[in-house]
């Protein structure tokens, strides 16, 4: 128990009634109605990782014509930007198809994937800095025409 204070409420202002299924539902049944509205933002997920994966490539091809010619360190940084990009779109596309199918059984484990966010978010952070690295401090005597 807390000793916090009540909440005092505005006048006028009324708390919205709560929904059918709400409080009240048990707690392993999705509330009515919820199935197409948890689709809905597993798509917006999806889209998002796509969208990220799209511009972790064009990163990639940003880094390949990175200056005036093209050297081999762009040209590796850029390459393996696009790899990893390519990869996002792999796990978006897996990650969708999975979650839609627990959406569609009932089957609530996405919990038990938090770490794939975790570790795809650090290859690409990596992958970002050894780009950079690769631009940055390369030999860039050796040109690619």
């Amino acid at each position: 128990m807390t000793d916090d204070p009540p909440l005092r409420k505005r006048p006028g202002h009324e708390p919205p009634p709560h929904p059918p299924g709400g409080r009240d539902q048990s707690p392993d049944r999705p509330a009515p109605g919820s199935n197409a509205r948890d689709h809905l933002a597993n798509e917006r997920t999806f889209l998002a990782w796509l969208r990220t994966s799209v511009n972790v490539m064009a990163l990639g091809l940003a880094f390949a014509a990175f200056g005036d010619v093209t050297t081999a360190p762009s040209l590796a940084a850029g390459a393996i930007l696009a790899g990893v990009g390519g990869a996002g779109l792999w796990y978006a596309t897996a990650r969708y198809r999975r979650v839609n199918r627990e959406i569609d059984e009932g089957a609530f484990t996405t919990s038990a994937y938090a770490l794939g966010p975790t570790v795809v978010s650090l290859v690409v952070g990596t992958t970002i800095l050894i780009a950079l690295v690769l631009l940055v401090f390369a030999d860039r005597d050796v040109t690619l025409r």
